[in-house]
């Protein structure tokens, strides 16, 4: 269990450094990944949209739920193997209820990552299109428009400026 304590900020980490709009830009472009990853970079750091995307709750959310699911998972493992020992008690191999523990911590977490990445690549899609075409949002969802104004004026000029 303490492993998994050290491994989870690792994990964090790695997220971190992994751009979301990469896969947007490809698909969008056909760009090889270096070069979308450049393009991206490039694109949402001009217009602010990186800051707004790195502030935003539902963001935030989507990078550390899939954690808080795979300790919980790992915790009520370890509960069920600890509480309920079966097996393991007539062993008495403590291995194996960490190697349990260890699956269902990966495990959970990656079941929730499956299950929150349409979510994280429709809010990528949005601020990709957001920063390329700006009008487009402001004519046809006026109520994101207003919203992004009325929250960050300085990011709805600059999308502006950048497209004229």
């Amino acid at each position: 269990m303490s492993l998994l304590m050290y491994l989870a900020p690792l994990y964090a980490a790695l997220h971190a450094k992994i751009n979301d709009w990469v896969f947007v830009i490809i698909a969008l472009n056909g760009f090889p990944y270096w070069k979308a990853n450049q393009v991206g970079v490039t694109l949402l750091m001009s217009t602010g949209l990186d800051v707004l995307h790195r502030e935003t709750g539902l963001s935030e959310m989507i990078n550390h739920l899939p954690l808080v699911i795979a300790g919980i998972s790992a915790t009520t493992t370890y509960l069920l193997v600890t509480l309920m020992p079966g097996p393991i008690a007539e062993t008495g191999d403590i291995l194996t209820a960490d190697v349990l523990v260890a699956f269902a911590f990966f495990g959970g977490m990656q079941i929730a990552r499956a299950t929150l990445a349409p979510f994280r690549g429709g809010m990528c899609t949005i601020y990709v299109l957001m920063a390329r075409e700006p009008k487009l949002i402001m004519e046809n969802h006026g109520k994101i428009w207003s919203r992004l104004e009325e929250l960050k004026p300085a990011i709805a000029e600059a999308l502006l400026k950048r497209q004229s």
